[in-house]
């Protein structure tokens, strides 16, 4: 009985630090118990987190009500730009699965769209250029655009190809070109990036100058200092293994947890986000799941 559980543990105060809650092991939303519970966790939890993993084959008014006010985001992987595609990398044996995930998605999207991301996970057989272009396609006809998009790749694969890096690379290009404007590498995937694009800088850049890509990833020629959001594992993780920052400095840390603010970090100072208006230093954002809401903030 999750439900009485969750009422039990609010009563002996066992949640009161809780400021996180991510819903996720298959799909929630269809779950006996969902519309009881993700209620009482919104009503009766101050969250500075809230996210539904969800397929989005289902619609949900709960998961709508609380995207409109902003108290909840959605990750969705589509992972295609076709429904046979769709079909075989998600596992879904019906016709016409893309297009109800993408329509759902509009209709969550019409109120709150920054707090949706669309994933796209590179796997074996999407990662053609016509299947993406068919899913910036898709993303364009539903009127997606304004959401976040985290590219990322198969978890299974321990390096990611010359092929595939300029197919992530095109994609993110062509996301741009669609009009999104919120679109990041997470972490399964510029953890692997880097030595692959040192390696075969020269192939990759022919071949993006024949894809008429002029911007391939980040030149740390172009950074001597940069500043990184997030003080915590991720951040350490991105700054001792990123190939980036053996040639670029952090000048310092920001957070948004005022706890740390005025510490120091991987010898850096830890500074509270409203730094950022005293200076022009670019941002790397280290916690690719909190992406879009950094962004807006």
């Amino acid at each position: 009985d999750v439900p009485k559980l969750f009422s039990d543990l609010l009563d002996e105060g066992a949640l009161s630090n809780c400021n996180s809650v991510v819903w996720g092991g298959g799909e929630s939303s269809i779950g006996q118990n969902f519309k009881e519970l993700i209620s009482k966790v919104s009503d009766n939890l101050e969250l500075s987190s809230h996210r539904v993993l969800t397929n989005a084959l289902e619609y949900s008014d709960e998961i709508k009500q609380l995207l409109d006010m902003s108290m909840l985001d959605i990750t969705t992987s589509i992972d295609a730009g076709c429904e046979e595609t769709f079909a075989s990398v998600r596992g879904f044996k019906g016709g016409s699965g893309l297009e109800k995930v993408l329509s759902n998605l509009a209709k969550y999207a019409e109120g709150n769209p920054k707090n949706i991301i669309i994933k796209y996970i590179f796997t074996k057989g999407n990662t053609s250029r016509d299947e993406l272009l068919g899913f910036c396609d898709n993303i364009k006809k539903h009127e997606l655009i304004d959401c976040s998009f985290q590219l990322s790749y198969d978890f299974e694969s321990e390096n990611v190809s010359l092929g595939d890096l300029v197919s992530l690379i095109l994609l993110r290009h062509k996301l741009i070109e669609t009009g999104a404007k919120n679109i990041f590498f997470d972490d399964l995937l510029w953890m692997r990036i880097g030595t692959v694009y040192e390696e075969n800088r020269e192939q990759i850049d022919e071949k993006l100058s024949v894809l008429e890509i002029r911007e391939g990833l980040a030149d740390p020629v172009c950074y001597s200092k940069v500043v990184v959001w997030g003080a915590g594992q991720l951040a350490v993780d991105l700054v001792t293994n990123a190939l980036f920052f053996k040639d670029v400095n952090v000048e310092f840390f920001v957070d948004s947890d005022p706890a740390k603010w005025g510490t120091q970090f991987l010898g850096k100072d830890v500074r509270s986000p409203e730094s950022l208006l005293e200076n022009d230093y670019s941002i790397v954002i280290s916690a690719a799941q909190y992406y879009s809401n950094i962004v807006e903030s």
